[in-house]
């Protein structure tokens, strides 16, 4: 695979707010937070030949995205991508949209409400069965706990 194209976001220390990659067949995903031009967003490059070229940048979200991003790759060859956006004061909500191998938006649409502090860490997305199993950290008064949820989605 090549290396895709830089979005021009420059850190100054050690990113934990990293990109997810996933691939089935020739078909190659990279979805990730950045904050290039102080524009905080999640996007979504794809790949129809192992990574030897990439389609243009596919932006999910730039409403206020707190990253965190997961991707996986359906039965149909489409990518669903998760990822966390501030919505509240106190609140996050966790998305998933669906992008065909072509780069085309099939659908987007919030699954659940999280927390936003750090401790509630990264949401994991995997494809399960007919559906999509999610797990991710509730913290709640102090202590945190892990969720799983099936998705039919």
């Amino acid at each position: 695979p090549h290396t895709p194209p830089p979005d021009g976001w420059h850190i100054a220390g050690c990113p934990v707010n990293g990109p997810a990659l996933a691939a089935r067949d020739s078909l190659l995903g990279l979805a990730w937070f950045t904050r290039a031009e102080d524009r905080p967003r999640v996007q979504l490059l794809l790949s129809r030949d192992g990574g030897q070229t990439f389609g243009p940048p596919l932006l999910l979200d730039e409403d206020k995205p707190q990253g965190r991003v997961d991707l996986v790759f359906n039965e149909k060859g489409n990518a669903v991508a998760s990822w966390m956006s501030i919505t509240a004061e106190e609140e996050a909500t966790i998305f998933l949209a669906e992008v065909s191998p072509e780069g085309r938006l099939l659908r987007r649409s919030p699954v659940t409400t999280t927390s936003p502090a750090r401790s509630s860490g990264f949401p994991v997305l995997k494809k399960w069965k007919d559906g999509y199993l999610l797990a991710r950290t509730v913290v709640a008064e102090g202590s945190t706990t892990v969720s799983t949820a099936l998705l039919k989605w």
